[in-house]
């Protein structure tokens, strides 16, 4: 099982560093095994590749997921960049900006815009764009693209896991 905190190891790396599970467990403050662990899961994932034997490097899918999870630590965007929702089919605003992934993750789980709403802003790319070039996420937006008829329980779940993650790295980063 994939745990949020196995995407830690990504943030000890620095790029066109070589770490062994030593140094990686060292940085980590975890025992040899769970660094070898997490390892093992990022280099299934793509995320690591062993550069040679014992040692391990960020891949580009690896550097472009923790760029899209720093960009997510940021606090908020400016309030100009929020997104704004509005009914596709009125062109009505709702009355809500978002202006992190927080509160997107809130809007979605209590249902502060309605659901038709929010999935055709997913189906039309609206959500994408805004993920993309505002929240930095690329991981996210990649997602929103390719799933374009993504349900809102699964934009929640994905939203539900991306905070886990971020909550996990923080201890590393000390933010």
């Amino acid at each position: 099982m994939f745990k949020p905190a196995f995407y830690r190891v990504l943030f000890v790396i620095n790029d066109g560093e070589e770490l062994d599970i030593q140094s990686i467990s060292e940085k980590l403050n975890v025992i040899s095994s769970t660094a070898r662990r997490y390892v093992r899961e990022l280099v299934k994932k793509g995320y690591l590749r062993e550069t040679r034997p014992g040692y391990y490097a960020l891949t580009s899918e690896g550097k472009l997921f923790r760029n899209s999870l720093k960009n997510l630590l940021r606090k908020d965007v400016d309030e100009h960049l929020g997104y704004v929702i509005t009914d596709p089919f009125t062109g009505n605003p709702v009355p809500i900006r978002v202006t992190n992934i927080q509160q997107l993750y809130a809007v979605v789980k209590y249902g502060l815009v309605p659901s038709d709403i929010l999935a055709e802003h997913i189906r039309r790319g609206y959500l994408t764009k805004w993920v993309n070039d505002v929240l930095g996420d690329h991981d996210l937006a990649n997602m929103l693209e390719n799933n374009r008829d993504m349900s809102i329980d699964q934009l929640l779940a994905v939203l539900e896991e991306r905070l886990k993650i971020l909550d996990s790295i923080r201890s590393v980063l000390g933010v």
